[in-house]
């Protein structure tokens, strides 16, 4: 069978419009794409601000005090005992602020 010449034409013609719409779906996604990241970018701006602007925690861990003062756990414990670092205790934890941590290397 042999396809008339309109017919021939509407096949080529939907065939451009299907190629012209993919690459204006592609255009679009790139474009969305390329928003998308400035828009990742500013966040990520915005979150190290914040970050950095941030309070300090209230209290910390024993674990989290040791690495800050590169201390082990035996020596943490001593410091407690000998009235060096005073703790707060909430319950069975044992919580460290960071005004009782400077007061304690400072005097």
């Amino acid at each position: 069978m042999q396809q008339s010449n309109a017919e021939a034409q509407f096949v080529f013609d939907s065939k451009s419009i299907s190629e012209s719409n993919s690459k204006t779906t592609i255009l679009n996604l790139i474009n969305q794409v390329s928003k998308l990241e400035v828009l990742v970018s500013r966040l990520n701006i915005k979150l190290d601000n914040y970050i950095a602007t941030s309070p300090p925690k209230l209290f910390y861990t024993r674990e989290e005090v040791c690495k800050m003062l590169n201390v082990t756990l035996p020596t943490l414990n001593a410091w407690e005992k000998g009235n060096i670092l005073k703790p707060i205790r909430i319950g069975t934890r044992v919580r460290y602020t960071l005004e009782a941590i400077n007061k304690a290397f400072t005097k």
